[in-house]
């Protein structure tokens, strides 16, 4: 299984360089910067920066949004760090979360997104450069059918369940045949991964995302009905209370809110890959059975080097299970 890790370049951009570069001497496939704003600077910046210090992984955005950005400003940014990466570059564009509605703005939908997708991927196939594979995020199910129908591959967001993920990969596939496409879509797994020497050792480190997924990706009534009353709450006062300048943050307002609404295991089996490195791995197997060609996941903002280091490992070990 191939995997790519998600970095945010922060204020110091020295050392976010240095991240990229341990990141892709561990062996990663891609990576992804994240695109928020404010606190993390300008995203073509740092997608800049990573395009000079890795020397084989593919370097995109993970993932860039058609509201704050038009689609071809998307396309001559990724086509120019498409030419500086010596491992080539991949798009990954969704429809923004947490930086879109922190600037009071609403995420396009899944209609207006597809269309934004396709005319970048025509504009990027036509000015005949290097192949630059264009990922749609989805969280459900229409979202799953565009994919297949309009990008390259579907980055799954929902949630790490196989069964939810592999049910996604279905939808990605089905809207790929009615597209006439002869390849189906690549399918790749963006999660929350943590792995410790146990579970609550290896949750505490990603509390944030969590608390990112729970205020942004659990928004649909499909997605809630599904939710017994008091979880459907808690949420409600999560996405009240969410802080999108605290974006993130390891140890910040946002990670601490979801422990103070007893948030934190629901979201973690719903949101993430999470425990030892033979545990991460298994569940690493799972997916893939479903359907997944590759896992990526953001990389705290505590332990970086250790973080990168097992989750090679775990990838390591579930290839050689293989073999």
């Amino acid at each position: 299984m191939k995997t790519g890790v998600i970095l945010l370049p922060g204020t110091d951009l020295l050392h976010f360089a240095e991240r990229v570069r341990t990141a892709d001497r561990l062996g990663v496939d891609m990576v992804g910067v994240g695109d928020v704003p404010g606190e993390h600077g300008e995203l073509v910046v740092g997608l800049t920066i990573a395009a000079g210090a890795a020397e084989r992984a593919a370097i995109g955005p993970m993932v860039v949004n058609t509201v704050t950005r038009h689609p071809g400003v998307i396309a001559a940014a990724i086509r120019s760090i498409s030419l500086l990466a010596p491992g080539g570059a991949f798009l990954g564009v969704g429809r923004g979360g947490s930086p879109v509605r922190g600037l009071g703005l609403e995420p396009p939908t899944t209609a207006r997104l597809a269309a934004a997708v396709a005319t970048i991927r025509h504009t990027l196939r036509e000015d005949g450069g290097p192949r630059v594979p264009v990922m749609l995020s989805a969280y459900g199910p229409r979202t799953a059918r565009a994919a297949g129908q309009c990008a390259d591959g579907i980055l799954v967001a929902a949630g790490a369940d196989p069964e939810l993920v592999g049910g996604l990969v279905a939808q990605a596939r089905a809207g790929a045949v009615e597209a006439g496409r002869q390849e189906p879509p690549d399918v790749w797994l963006m999660t929350r991964v943590a792995i410790g020497e146990d579970r609550t050792e290896a949750v505490r480190t990603i509390r944030a995302n969590l608390a990112s997924a729970g205020a942004n990706n659990l928004r649909s009534p499909a997605q809630l009905g599904s939710l017994p009353p008091d979880v459907q709450e808690r949420l409600a006062e999560l996405r009240a209370r969410y802080q999108a300048a605290e974006h993130v943050e390891w140890d910040g307002a946002n990670a601490r809110l979801v422990d103070e609404l007893d948030l934190t295991d629901f979201l973690a089996d719903r949101f993430a890959i999470v425990g030892s490195e033979q545990e991460v791995a298994e569940h690493m197997r799972a997916v893939s059975e479903a359907g997944v060609t590759g896992v990526i996941a953001p990389s705290p903002d505590q332990g970086v080097d250790e973080f990168l280091g097992r989750f090679a490992a775990a990838a390591g070990s579930l290839g050689r299970s293989h073999g």
